[in-house]
């Protein structure tokens, strides 16, 4: 059994945290494909993409200061991902 990463694990944990429990619906709505920057616990800004997020989250907050979070796109799995191609190899 897989241990759930908890808001105490960490402040990227603690952001997804927050993204999930109270933005994630509503900007599945208004800003699907985009990318939320959260810091702190907090929604800073919607971007139209990973790079721009990222880009301003070091700007505004330096190295681990910040968290991206993709709107309307799963997580990858890097394991099956990497897994499937080297079946089909």
């Amino acid at each position: 059994m897989q241990d759930t990463p908890s808001a105490t694990a960490g402040p990227v944990w603690a952001n997804q945290a927050v993204f999930e429990e109270e933005h994630e619906q509503r900007l599945l709505e208004t800003d699907h494909g985009r990318v939320a920057l959260m810091s702190d616990g907090e929604l800073v800004e919607v971007f139209d993409d990973t790079s721009s997020a990222t880009h301003a989250g070091y700007a505004r907050f330096g190295m681990g200061g910040f968290s991206t979070h993709p709107i309307g796109h799963p997580p990858v799995r890097i394991g099956s991902i990497l897994g499937r191609s080297l079946a089909e190899a």
